[in-house]
């Protein structure tokens, strides 16, 4: 069973930029941290060919720990997770367990605050409380090198973590799939046009490539959608190729 769903909107966590200060960071093999019960451990069971060779005899191996495709894995993990919370977050200031229960999608956290020096603190407090519950919180990102001088180098992430801090520049670090320019401290897009067939397939696998989930560009992505909805419209086939009209249309939005 699925169980319920306990991991916070994607585009509720990508909000974090709302704040003066920034911070990232994840779970270091967050599902693996959580064990499964020894009674349920037949629900993971696998076969495995010694070395690989399939001459050999099948072996049968069930996992200790939840795995990364497993149905329940999520809602288990996220449960741990606010367990951990739950727990431990009296021993440390109120804004770390409400960053677990707010600030988290599934094992990224994304945090932004206004004062640098209660961010420093909240590192440490989130580094700790996650600990407390068996989970190890690291690859630490930020848009302030103040912060960041704050973090051990071996907590940092690896983009980040060879850094001079008094002179080198911030990089543009993937998070969640946006592309977050720590530097300039904006969110910035990288898209890779290639060539396409002229008819519905070809608008459809160029729009859907783009993504947004926050929808900053949609004042320009949503002009190939329009075009999409007249082919539809129209109902051309999934290969019919587009009017001469269209065509320009579509060419002037890829220019």
């Amino acid at each position: 069973m699925q169980g319920p769903d306990l991991t916070n909107s994607l585009t509720g966590v990508l909000r974090f930029r709302e704040g003066q200060h920034a911070i990232t960071a994840d779970v270091q093999e967050m599902f693996h941290q959580v064990k499964v019960p020894e009674e349920d451990r037949d629900c993971l069971r696998y076969l495995w060919w010694p070395e690989g060779v399939t001459s050999k005899e099948l072996k049968v191996f069930r996992m200790t720990s939840h795995i990364f495709g497993a149905r329940s894995s999520p809602s288990i993990v996220n449960f741990c997770l606010r367990k951990t919370a739950l727990d431990f977050g009296s021993k440390y200031n109120e804004e770390a367990s409400n960053s677990i229960r707010r600030n988290f999608h599934v094992d990224n956290l994304l945090k932004a605050m206004d004062d640098k020096e209660e961010c420093i603190k909240l590192t440490r407090d989130l580094i700790n409380l996650c600990g407390d519950g068996g989970f190890s919180l690291n690859h630490w990102t930020s848009s302030s090198k103040r912060i960041l001088a704050a973090i051990p180098e071996e907590e940092r992430d690896d983009s980040v973590a060879v850094l001079d801090l008094n002179k080198d520049e911030l990089p543009t670090e993937r998070t969640l799939g946006i592309h977050w320019n720590m530097s300039i401290d904006v969110f910035t897009f990288r898209i890779v046009l290639k060539d396409k067939p002229f008819n519905r397939r070809g608008v459809l696998s160029v729009v859907a490539s783009i993504y947004d989930p926050l929808g900053y560009l949609s004042p320009v992505t949503l002009i190939a959608k329009i075009l999409l909805r007249e082919m539809c419209r129209r109902k051309l086939s999934w290969d019919e190729e587009m009017s001469a009209d269209e065509l320009v249309w579509w060419k002037t939005w890829l220019a």
